[in-house]
């Protein structure tokens, strides 16, 4: 199944103690990195949590953000006063280096991780929620990949049967381009009034046709059509194989380019590149 690396999921799930909301933003990079900000009552389990998106994802930079609103219902919420006199007593400092008088919003100080009380809060019940609402957020993430996946994937086949066309024209026309390289050759030779023993002659021709040859070359990327389609019916990542056979396809196309024997040949070849680097450029959002 084909999968964007890029997408958003946003899920809460409420308990006991409150509720808490996942929000995962994922974009391109080349292996799995997932960065957390938890708050504190549930940072224990981050090992778990890694474990859990592994387990679903192969690639991408992956932020998840959880946010803890606590029930406050029947609760008093105390103030870590220790904690307040040493956010207090870095304020004064930084005060002091900056000389100019710092002040500070109580809404984000109470923010900050140990300034309130959250004792109260069951910390194993908090941890099964948070586990069960990130499971439900990584599927709500895996589906708008998936989503975006199958667009690129559409794409993708478009662009692979119009790289087939240019090399099924290339390949037609290849009797052609033979028959111009024996006249040419013909011409220049009458043009110099001189008598060639038809063995060399024929042996020429054979060199001059050889060294066009692109038979093997047109296969190769027969070889890479059939491959790239294939990877599309495969489970787990295969952005990385992708990305492997767009640089085949490009060197295939090179070597055309190198080889042309006409200007049909040149021009094909810039097609096929062209096609390649659009096909690249969407390969490099595949999981």
């Amino acid at each position: 199944m084909t999968r964007s690396m890029t997408g958003f999921a946003r899920h809460a799930t409420s308990f006991s103690g409150g509720t808490l909301t996942w929000e995962l933003r994922a974009v391109n990079h080349r292996y799995l990195e997932p960065s957390f900000r938890l708050p504190e009552v549930v940072r224990n389990i981050e090992g778990d949590l890694r474990d859990a998106l592994k387990a679903q994802l192969v690639r991408g930079k992956i932020e998840c953000h959880l946010k803890f609103d606590a029930d406050t219902d029947g609760r008093t919420i105390h103030l870590n006063a220790d904690a307040m006199r040493d956010v207090h007593r870095v304020i004064q400092e930084m005060s002091s280096l900056l000389e100019t008088e710092l002040t500070p919003d109580p809404h984000e100080l109470l923010r900050m991780p140990g300034i309130t009380d959250t004792e109260s809060v069951d910390a194993t019940a908090a941890a099964a929620a948070a586990m069960a609402g990130f499971q439900l957020a990584i599927a709500s993430l895996s589906r708008m990949r998936e989503r975006e996946g199958a667009e690129l994937e559409q794409a993708l086949r478009a662009r692979l049967g119009d790289i087939k066309q240019v090399i099924d024209d290339v390949r037609a026309n290849m009797p052609a381009i033979n028959r111009r390289l024996l006249e040419r050759l013909q011409s220049r030779l009458a043009d110099l009034d001189v008598d060639v023993d038809p063995g060399r002659l024929e042996q020429e021709v054979a060199i001059q046709v050889q060294k066009a040859d692109i038979d093997e070359e047109l296969d190769r990327l027969d070889a890479h059509l059939q491959e790239t389609a294939a990877c599309f019916g495969k489970v787990g990542g295969i952005g990385r194989r992708l990305d492997f056979l767009m640089q085949e396809f490009n060197r295939e196309a090179n070597t055309l380019g190198s080889k042309a024997a006409a200007i049909s040949m040149t021009l094909s070849a810039v097609d096929l590149k062209v096609l390649i680097e659009q096909m690249r450029e969407q390969v490099q959002n595949i999981e």
